[in-house]
């Protein structure tokens, strides 16, 4: 209802073809960010006259607490939260304050610089029953680049100083630059870890589907790294797993698990994101696998080991796409945090797995990538300490007993005197489970 009165209203509003002054065309450019220094991070639509250097923002959505509740994929995800925070804009004279706002006007034109982005909001536009002449979106002039950007400095030095924690104002924070949705790359459709699993070992599709959902549930389960698994015990546990998962699709079906995670049910609402990611008893669906796991994630009902397996999960979200855009790799090290604040001695290994090959490699090149992600930092410097010490120990054992063979897996107990039980370790999971350096 509330959304219906703002388009009435809009469509009411004036819409002179210059600013209030007369000097500056009533021209807006527009686009979206991700901005990571926020706690939580959030969205943001961008707005600014470039003639007067006049610039405002919105979140998306407009609650900040619920940031990373929306991170849209594609400009057709993003284009309803983004239509009504632009009308809400104008609608507000680009103030929450009365005082401060100017007289309400609707826009001569608008422009934006992703075309994916452009085609989205005409068409949500449409949708909305907004009057025709505001529904055409223009394209951004490449001139207007310089301006836009300077402008959102100025806008961005402001959202620091205002919602950033104060370490912010004085630490060296990438300013981010606009999504441009028709560069992304959409992830394949069935998750690499099915299709690997299907081509390196002849599984037929849909158990293919349900290993991939034990491996990654465990891999995302709070782990105690400093306990060692030999192959066998790992081997043992996933194939447990396994079993455990099937017999749970067959006793709880895709809409009984939705109707209770809908209710509030943290675990349903795992389960539930975990089958629409792999595509398990239903098409795969990431947009709203992540709506789920994120409800799981911060579930107030949720135990903390279902909160920290979801935002594990979250994680690998996250870095299904390749290469991986900026904003993503940020999300998932908010994530990867999330985990070990709520396990700081038990992080998953999909936490560490992470940290140490994907977010650590990345700090030279993105120096703010750790920005406040203090307890990451301290669980990587933990668990690479834990490493140093099994390695002394292995080291000691070695000099006692120089002939024997050692497997080459950091982390890995598997030692004897002929190289046959080497092959023991050839198990994802024993090497994914105990070493921090394992490849993504």
């Amino acid at each position: 209802m509330a959304v219906k009165e703002d388009v009435k209203k809009f469509n009411s509003l004036p819409r002179p073809p210059r600013m209030p002054s007369g000097n500056f065309l009533n021209e807006w450019h527009f686009d979206l960010r991700f901005v990571h220094c926020l706690q939580p991070p959030s969205h943001i639509l961008f707005l600014v006259q470039p003639g007067s250097t006049f610039a405002h923002f919105e979140f998306l959505p407009n609650d900040r607490a619920k940031g990373m509740t929306f991170f849209p994929e594609t400009a057709k995800e993003a284009a309803p939260e983004t239509a009504k925070a632009l009308i809400h804009a104008f609608l507000s004279g680009f103030s929450d304050s009365p005082g401060r706002a100017m007289s309400p006007m609707a826009p001569w034109k608008l422009t934006t610089d992703d075309p994916d982005l452009q085609a989205a909001i005409e068409q949500e536009f449409r949708n909305l029953g907004i009057r025709n002449e505001l529904v055409s979106i223009g394209t951004t002039s490449a001139a207007r680049e310089k301006v836009i950007m300077q402008s959102f400095l100025v806008t961005f030095d402001r959202i620091k100083h205002t919602f950033c924690d104060p370490e912010s104002r004085s630490s060296t924070i990438i300013p981010p630059f606009s999504i441009g949705y028709k560069v992304l790359n959409p992830p394949p459709l069935i998750p690499a870890s099915v299709l690997r699993l299907v081509d390196q070992d002849n599984t037929q599709l849909e158990q293919g589907k349900i290993m991939a959902y034990a491996q990654l549930s465990i891999g995302c389960h709070p782990h105690d790294a400093s306990k060692s698994l030999d192959s066998s015990t790992a081997h043992e546990e996933i194939m447990t797993k396994v079993a455990s998962v099937e017999d749970l699709f067959k006793s709880q079906p895709m809409n009984a698990v939705k109707t209770k995670a809908n209710t509030g049910d943290a675990d349903a609402a795992l389960d539930y994101g975990l089958r629409l990611m792999h595509g398990c008893g239903c098409t795969p669906n990431r947009s709203l696998a992540r709506q789920y796991l994120v409800m799981a994630a911060y579930s107030s009902k949720g135990t903390s080991t279902t909160k920290a397996t979801a935002h594990g999960v979250l994680v690998d979200w996250y870095s299904a796409p390749s290469p991986m855009p900026q904003r993503y790799l940020r999300a998932a090290t908010w994530h990867a945090n999330e985990v070990v604040k709520l396990f700081p001695k038990r992080p998953s290994p999909m936490a560490l797995k992470f940290a140490f090959y994907v977010m650590e490699p990345q700090l030279n090149n993105i120096p703010d990538l750790a920005y406040q992600r203090q307890e990451l930092l301290d669980a990587m410097k933990r668990r690479t300490a834990e490493v140093e010490r099994n390695q002394a120990k292995m080291d000691h054992k070695r000099l006692e007993s120089p002939n024997r063979y050692k497997c080459a897996a950091v982390g890995c107990g598997i030692q004897s005197d002929s190289g046959r039980m080497l092959r023991e370790c050839t198990s994802y999971f024993v090497v994914y489970m105990q070493s921090p350096t394992t490849s993504v």
